[in-house]
């Protein structure tokens, strides 16, 4: 049942990123994206079994919000991808300290630092280059 549920939250995370850009529409709009892909991780999380203190998962789902809310275009000039998915990587890292699994925090931020820089690379239909980036994003709980 695990990986059901994962896969169905893949599906959900890859149409709320999508949806987060598509915007145009009151359903349709960054919001769906900066809450809608947190909530899919938090629900991963705890489907997946990991066990943290409540704080953990309150202040980790306030962290990937952030961390969706931008690309980086200030700071680099451009869309970054490549440093956007290293901090949406990054803002599980309350779960590794409490854990103290740093070896997997740090291949999984550089994992999904890749997916979404070269995702984005490769694909030029943006549905098909958004919904991609975030939906894989519940499968990196593996590595919690």
């Amino acid at each position: 049942m695990l990986y059901l549920y994962l896969i169905i939250l893949c599906g959900l995370s890859g149409v709320l990123g999508r949806l987060g850009g598509k915007g145009g529409h009151w359903w349709a709009n960054t919001k769906m994206r900066d809450f809608g892909v947190p909530a899919c991780m938090l629900v991963a999380v705890l489907v997946k079994g990991v066990t943290a203190p409540w704080w953990v998962h309150f202040f980790s789902f306030g962290l990937m919000f952030g961390a969706c809310t931008t690309y980086w275009d200030r700071l680099f000039g451009y869309d970054n991808f490549w440093f956007h998915g290293f901090v949406m990587g990054l803002a599980y890292v309350l779960y590794y300290i409490v854990t103290g699994h740093w070896i997997l925090f740090a291949i999984r931020c550089i994992i999904i630092a890749i997916w979404m820089g070269g995702w984005s690379k490769f694909w030029k239909k943006d549905w098909v280059e958004e919904g991609g980036r975030y939906a894989t994003l519940p499968l990196t709980v593996f590595l919690m």
